[in-house]
């Protein structure tokens, strides 16, 4: 059982809840499409905490979409087919794996909705639409830009880190590098 960050480096050994719960769900093989989360007291997701920490037992996994299940590849079924069954998949999964439920409305009044909760955004998908890695023109992902700690100044190949800066009102407040990391991971497993 492994767990995969989207550009393929291996995150297994950083996320234990996840691993530990992937290995009760009685499944032969299984790759889910998720992002591993942490909450900060007050129960809002928060990335700093995923990407900051190299081992976190608090750390579970949004499951969002699954695309292969006991050797079927479920990628062209219907986002609800897909949906229903990650959903029954995960019934009894543990804390380690969270359904990540979908709602039908309105996504400028769930976006705006969003933001007030000062979550870092929501995904839009098409109904009916197969699944698709990378972009698609199935799904529009929308940022809220008050929910990020930092913002990019520059990007410069062959250093460390990108520089950021905390406020947009000064961008020359230079304050320091961060690594980038990813947080978003793909999940597979056979036995």
């Amino acid at each position: 059982m492994r767990l995969y960050s989207r550009p393929g480096n291996d995150l297994t050994y950083r996320f234990p809840l996840i691993v530990e719960t992937l290995a009760r769900l009685r499944l032969r093989s299984c790759i889910i499409d998720g992002e591993a989360v942490g909450c900060d007291d007050n129960g809002v997701t928060s990335f700093n905490l995923v990407r900051y920490r190299h081992c976190d037992e608090s750390i579970f996994l949004y499951a969002f979409d699954v695309i292969e299940l006991n050797g079927d590849d479920v990628r062209r079924d219907p986002l609800e087919r897909r949906k229903a069954t990650l959903e029954m998949i995960l019934a009894k999964a543990g804390a380690g794996i969270r359904f990540n439920e979908h709602m039908d409305g309105d996504g400028d009044t769930v976006f705006r909705h969003a933001c007030k909760l000062g979550l870092e955004g929501i995904v839009s998908k098409r109904k009916g639409s197969p699944y698709r890695s990378g972009r698609s023109p199935y799904w529009l992902k929308m940022k809220n830009a008050a929910a990020y700690e930092a913002f990019v100044l520059d990007v410069r190949r062959g250093t460390s880190g990108v520089p950021i800066g905390f406020s947009q009102a000064d961008p020359s407040g230079l304050r320091g590098r961060v690594r980038l990391a990813e947080a978003h991971l793909l999940l597979g497993f056979g036995r």
